[in-house]
């Protein structure tokens, strides 16, 4: 099971959101690269940083998840406001392992069509899910969306990789959603990202048996109820025994 640690960018700072919405946020640092880095000393070999600026104000920070990627020498995957084909351009030219593009905000098809046709083996679709819905935001297509639906219609126009995130749950501490997630991967034969409410080692277990790619944490590696330190092989991996350095 491989761990992702999240690293969310607002006003250029590290937070973390509760169940989803910026007004709700916590400060944990000033400094998303030396946060990086610390993750990375603990075992950490794929980091996910998501760009809460990119979605209110149109800031994207692209360089500075590059100069993670650069300066850590790990994997760096990037959600946020890709949601026309200049910004998705722009960001594919940055060394970033994997583009997270959040399905509630983007207007139609034509646009997913065609990233997906030119860049499939880069993209991962983000299924946002509040109540149990994607709920879609957009002048062209707006309320709620089955997830298991969506994720069907997306992976028939060629996606290869889904993110889940639970919004309700995130930053909660109180468990993933599981049903969620197994109706999910009972359907999909794409690999499968997991995020939401994670917070100790018996939450990834239960992904792993689910049949989950990998976890995206948050909350609870910045207030210590969950530490990687000992648990990471070197591939970034899980292992519920102490790694022996």
């Amino acid at each position: 099971m491989l761990i992702i640690p999240a690293i969310n960018i607002l006003r250029g700072k590290v937070v973390r959101l509760r169940q989803g919405d910026p007004a709700r946020s916590s400060t944990y640092s000033d400094d998303p690269l030396a946060v990086a880095r610390r993750f990375v000393a603990t075992g950490a070999r794929r980091l996910h940083v998501y760009d809460v600026d990119s979605l209110l104000d149109g800031v994207v920070h692209l360089d500075l998840a590059a100069r993670m990627a650069v300066e850590t020498g790990v994997e760096v995957q990037f959600g946020g406001a890709l949601r026309d084909a200049a910004t998705l351009h722009a960001a594919l030219q940055h060394p970033l392992t994997l583009l997270v593009l959040r399905i509630d905000r983007i207007a139609g098809t034509a646009f997913l069509r065609q990233a997906l046709a030119a860049h499939a083996e880069r993209l991962a679709m983000g299924l946002d899910v509040r109540t149990g819905n994607v709920q879609r935001d957009s002048p062209a297509c707006s309320g709620a969306v089955d997830p298991v639906a969506l994720a069907r219609e997306l992976i028939d126009m060629g996606a290869q990789r889904l993110v889940y995130s639970d919004l309700n749950r995130d930053g909660m501490l109180g468990g993933p959603n599981y049903a969620g997630l197994r109706a999910l991967l009972s359907v999909v034969d794409v690999p499968v990202i997991a995020s939401g409410g994670i917070a100790h080692a018996e939450h990834i277990r239960n992904l792993e048996r689910l049949g989950a790619e990998a976890v995206i944490i948050g909350k609870a590696l910045y207030t210590g109820d969950l530490s990687l330190r000992g648990h990471l092989d070197e591939r970034g991996h899980w292992q519920s025994r102490p790694v022996r350095s």
